[in-house]
């Protein structure tokens, strides 16, 4: 059977092959964690930890949410409809 021999030849440092960072960034240029994404205003919890009020508040705002997607879905249906009708006659 053969053997393979492998010799791996580099010009860099140890430092600079180990770099998470890309080369062509510099670290002047990167930001922050909290920079770049919005803070939570409560902590993770999950499901099994919720509390009824905890479940209650979370039905409340995806119906809201749910709520206010239709009506700008109405408002926009509506402004079509009636620009259509505009300039058909």
């Amino acid at each position: 059977s053969k053997q393979l021999v492998m010799t791996v030849i580099s010009d860099t440092s140890a430092g600079q092959r180990e770099e998470i960072t890309p080369h062509n960034l510099s670290t002047a240029s990167q930001m922050a964690p909290e920079e770049i994404h919005k803070k939570q205003n409560q902590e993770l919890k999950g499901k099994t930890e919720l509390s009824k009020a905890d479940k209650r508040r979370n039905l409340l705002a995806k119906k809201e949410a749910i709520r206010k997607r239709t009506e700008k879905q109405k408002k926009v249906t509506d402004i079509t409809s009636k620009t259509i009708a505009e300039n058909t006659f």
